[in-house]
């Protein structure tokens, strides 16, 4: 699965039903931004670890297309412990969830000057 690219071109229709279902779907945990400062993120913090600042470029660079499509359809657990819930029920459309991964790719924080 890591080894997958997004098939999907990054224009203003695929990138604005991304942002839709990241809002939708992600926002609660992630936070609007994508900092991990979401409304849940402290319970998800006492419950298994705080979600990722997905603003992060060593988050972004560590992580593949494949690696987050894979994420968002069927989470991620630690220890029997859910750190991120799965979303293939909520969004079972695979292009969709390539969506997602297309507007998560635009959360990463720019240097100053780049």
């Amino acid at each position: 699965e890591k080894a997958k690219v997004d098939p999907l071109s990054a224009n203003e229709k695929e990138m604005g039903r991304g942002r839709s279902l990241y809002r939708q779907h992600c926002e609660l945990c992630h936070g609007r931004e994508g900092r991990g400062d979401g409304p849940s993120a402290k319970l998800h913090a006492r419950n298994a670890r705080p979600p990722q600042d997905l603003t992060r470029p060593e988050i972004q660079a560590n992580m593949t297309d494949g690696e987050i499509f894979w994420k968002i359809g069927t989470g991620f657990r630690e220890n029997k412990k859910i750190v991120m819930p799965a979303f293939v029920d909520e969004i079972p459309s695979a292009e969709d969830r390539w969506r997602v991964v297309l507007f998560v790719r635009t959360l990463e924080r720019k240097e100053a000057g780049n």
